[in-house]
């Protein structure tokens, strides 16, 4: 991700609204750097990211633009500060991840 800037963060929020993605490890690499998540709904990455995502209509370009403008407002970041933000990135780690493909060999 090239959010940071002389470690400093220089974005508020990641955007991502692809409907095609084999697992969501830059949804994953948002939630580690503490950045609103705003996704797209019915994908892995709503599978992954829970509650800690905002999510919008695809079809819709208002509501896209209502869900990031209302994150730069600061009206709906407290959705991405919850509690189970942790609980998702416990859920993967490069050690469970090692762990399970050695079960499967």
């Amino acid at each position: 991700m090239s959010c940071l800037l002389n470690n400093t963060f220089s974005c508020k929020a990641f955007v991502y609204p692809s409907l095609y993605e084999g697992f969501g490890l830059p949804v994953l690499e948002a939630l580690i750097l503490r950045l609103s998540c705003i996704d797209f709904p019915r994908t892995v990455m709503q599978e992954i990211a829970g509650d800690c995502a905002l999510y919008f209509d695809h079809n819709d370009p208002k509501d896209i633009a209502r869900i990031i403008e209302g994150v730069f407002q600061k009206r709906l970041i407290e959705i991405f500060i919850c509690g189970t933000r942790n609980g998702v990135l416990e859920n993967y780690s490069w050690e469970k991840s090692a762990k399970s493909l050695v079960d499967v060999f």
